[in-house]
């Protein structure tokens, strides 16, 4: 699992990443922060689970998503669109 974060978080602060550690689970996390420069790129949100299945919040000022599968040629652009910003965030260690 692959998190692109677009604020600097402390993972030993947060529930989610305490259980996944609890659970011995850290080795299939990978967590990266999103430059403002990047961030000023896009203007909304989105989830992956493959190149066909994906959820995408076209406002990160609104709480609406779309929910799509099956769809080739979106689930594709976006998952360059998250390669390309996954390429110049900045790791962030776990714990």
């Amino acid at each position: 699992i692959i998190i692109l974060t677009e604020k600097m978080i402390k993972p030993a602060n947060h529930k989610f990443f305490s259980e996944i550690k609890s659970n011995n689970l850290l080795g299939k996390i990978k967590l990266f922060c999103v430059s403002a420069e990047m961030k000023s790129k896009y203007s909304f949100h989105f989830a992956l689970a493959d190149k066909k299945h994906f959820r995408l919040e076209e406002s990160r000022e609104k709480p609406e998503a779309i929910v799509q599968f099956a769809c080739e040629d979106a689930g594709k652009s976006l998952h360059g669109m998250f390669e390309t910003i996954k390429a110049g965030a900045t790791p962030i260690p776990l714990f």
